[in-house]
């Protein structure tokens, strides 16, 4: 029994550094655009991924940004990492306000400056590093 303990343990150690060296690899400042889902407009995007602390900011022009409590906050977001530069973002806005959606980004790491890839509902987005 006492054998089983310990592969669990150094299985479950070895999963855990294999995560944080692949999130690693995205650690910093990101910005980017995507379509607002609702009407098309372009929103502004800031992540920032720390060791500490990560988070999702969306911004919107004008009247948009006024029309909704969800812009312009930090909203805690989760990396999962899929493997071969490839993450999962899952950001839950409900968290901080409520009423704010949670969503997740599926995104792959092009090159050291370009995350791309797609919201669930299918829209596009491409982060810079700055």
């Amino acid at each position: 029994m006492k054998v089983i303990h310990w592969i669990a343990v150094i299985i479950s150690l070895s999963v855990s550094t294999s995560y944080a060296q692949n999130a690693s690899n995205v650690f910093g400042e990101w910005t980017g655009t995507a379509k607002a889902p609702s009407t098309g407009a372009d929103l502004q995007i800031r992540v920032v991924i720390a060791e500490s602390k990560s988070f999702w900011r969306f911004s919107a022009p004008g009247a948009m940004r006024r029309a909704s409590l969800c812009f312009d906050h930090d909203f805690p977001l989760i990396i999962q990492s899929g493997g071969n530069e490839k993450y999962t973002f899952n950001i839950d806005g409900s968290s901080l306000i409520q009423g704010c959606p949670a969503f997740s980004v599926a995104l792959e790491k092009m090159d050291a400056q370009t995350l791309s890839g797609t919201f669930g509902d299918g829209r596009s987005v491409v982060l810079k590093k700055k």
